[in-house]
């Protein structure tokens, strides 16, 4: 799949790298996901949903560092606690030290 993108001249934008990293970690397939999950964020590097989701990605491929200052920087400027999905972030937050 990773060569139909390359064929096609890669991502065309930040989304459509962000939409193939989501592909990629759906299939487990981290370090594909963390590659365009990087690429999305050289394109559009405010993007706090997809910096979330790659500390997501690093803490799930064990690159536990990288997930925590990612996730640092998320935790800057939003609160996890209002957000529908802390049910599922608030053990890894924990986990890496970052419980808010």
């Amino acid at each position: 799949l990773e060569e139909v993108f390359a064929l096609q001249g890669g991502p065309k934008d930040a989304e459509e790298a962000a939409f193939i990293a989501g592909y990629f970690a759906d299939a487990n397939n981290y370090d594909l996901a963390i590659k365009y999950f990087n690429l999305s964020l050289e394109l559009k590097p405010e993007n706090l949903e997809v910096k979330a989701k790659l500390g997501l990605t690093y803490y799930l491929a064990g690159h536990k560092e990288a997930a925590k200052k990612m996730l640092e920087e998320v935790l800057k400027v939003t609160d996890f606690k209002n957000s529908p999905q802390y049910r599922a972030i608030g053990p890894i937050l924990k986990n890496l030290g970052l419980e808010q």
